[in-house]
């Protein structure tokens, strides 16, 4: 999103910890008034958030301004709980009050697969994408990677097994465990 808005004014959504990272990049981010006209809105993960940033980020949305959000899915499996993803529901509140969508740059992003496929050097088809959520196998399928889904997050036998064809996952394991003994049968110990 910084190269692309390289020269751009941002109205940032999300924690202090999202904020700085995007200011690392050295963009200008806004705060205040000066956020209502930003040129690029972008909505990351927050423990809490004011009503005048969202209030900002929708102006700015609504007079025009892109619109990204890190995450698109609605929840998130941490461990064997589940829990709303903030970003997703920021997000859709701003795009409820525009009318407009935001281009969701984390999972399941191509985008995101693309960039991480490059920062490892491998090419998109080459990369296996592990995870616990059906984002990681859309994940996969937009990049022509190999998706695992592992059934220990927010997905069950049921749900995998129920899933038409083009968004099964293309190996389905009990745990994390299955996958490294998987890996260790095809490449031994790595």
């Amino acid at each position: 999103i910084a190269r692309l808005h390289r020269v751009e004014t941002f109205s940032v959504v999300g924690s202090p910890a999202f904020a700085d990272t995007v200011r690392s990049y050295g963009v200008d981010v806004a705060v205040g008034e000066r956020a209502r006209s930003a040129s690029v809105v972008a909505v990351g993960d927050a423990v809490e958030f004011r009503t005048a940033d969202l209030d900002a980020a929708a102006l700015a949305v609504d007079a025009g301004a892109a619109f990204y959000s890190t995450v698109g899915q609605r929840w998130f499996h941490g461990g064997m709980q589940k829990g709303i993803t903030s970003s997703a529901l920021i997000a859709a509140g701003i795009a409820w009050t525009t009318g407009v969508q935001p281009e969701v740059t984390g999972k399941p992003s191509r985008e995101l697969g693309l960039a991480l496929a490059a920062r490892m050097g491998v090419a998109p088809e080459d990369v296996v994408v592990v995870g616990d959520a059906l984002a990681e196998v859309e994940l996969a399928r937009a990049i022509g990677g190999t998706s695992c889904l592992v059934l220990t997050g927010g997905v069950n036998r049921a749900t995998a097994d129920a899933l038409p064809a083009e968004r099964r996952p293309d190996a389905v394991f009990e745990d994390i465990g299955g996958v490294l003994a998987r890996t260790r049968a095809e490449l031994g110990d790595v």
